[in-house]
């Protein structure tokens, strides 16, 4: 939004830009309906979106077939690249480029030999599940188990007991936030007191609001921003030392 009212204030546009937003609902098909509502408006020139890989591989598909080009800003499975539509460009590194440094530095800095996973079934979690049964052993570390749950999962106690006795170091989740929080929460719960690892998936305050206490023993690994010019001038100024209490 920020850029359509620099570009629509900038003294030498050509063109007015206005934008339109829809919700994808981060719902696959409730993303596939707001795509065709754009690409069947004849002044739509380009979309941007989404969060959710599964909803971006859903709607990817409608952009190319309409030309109509698409930037996706936040989904990271190496699906979306694999399919190397022209129409379709992403600005965010693959969840590949995630996985792999986290379990390099899960397994030799952290010292979690041994990780249970648990993911969604979702292109997104079955993808993050395998990146890591690839990477943590090549780092030394070691897959105990791999549990894959559908979407919207609220219950993980029977998985997370049946770890207890497994003698793991850590627990790896392949999912987002709402099904992460209660995850970290039901960890705690049933007294398995390891640490919760993920990637960008639940890097996101309402994971905190969810897990509660539980989000204390969670490490979360984020992509930094690369730091060219246009990050200078964007970064945060330094914030000035508190006043103390007199």
């Amino acid at each position: 939004m920020l850029a359509i009212e620099q570009a629509n204030a900038a003294p030498d546009a050509k063109f007015e830009i206005e934008p339109v937003v829809l919700d994808d609902a981060s719902d696959p098909q409730t993303g596939v309906g707001a795509a065709m509502k754009l690409v069947n408006d004849p002044e739509v020139v380009a979309a941007t979106g989404h969060w959710n890989s599964p909803v971006a591989l859903a709607t990817m598909p409608v952009f190319s077939r309409f030309q109509t080009p698409l930037i996706i800003w936040g989904a990271i499975s190496p699906a979306i690249t694999e399919q190397n539509l022209a129409e379709v460009t992403r600005v965010t590194p693959t969840l590949l480029t995630e996985n792999k440094p986290l379990s390099e530095w899960m397994v030799k800095d952290l010292g979690a030999k041994r990780v249970a996973v648990i993911a969604d079934t979702s292109d997104y979690g079955k993808s993050n599940s395998e990146a890591v049964n690839t990477f943590v052993p090549e780092a030394g570390g070691e897959i105990v188990s791999t549990d894959l749950l559908p979407v919207g999962s609220t219950d993980f106690r029977t998985i997370l007991t049946s770890l207890k006795g497994k003698e793991i170091d850590a627990v790896y989740f392949g999912g987002v936030i709402t099904e992460a929080g209660i995850l970290a929460k039901q960890m705690k719960e049933v007294g398995l007191d390891k640490p919760m690892i993920g990637i960008s998936g639940f890097y996101d305050p309402e994971f905190i609001a969810v897990a509660g206490e539980a989000a204390n023993n969670t490490i979360v690994s984020y992509p930094t921003a690369s730091q060219t010019p246009s990050w200078r001038r964007w970064r945060p100024i330094t914030p000035r030392k508190p006043i103390r209490n007199r």
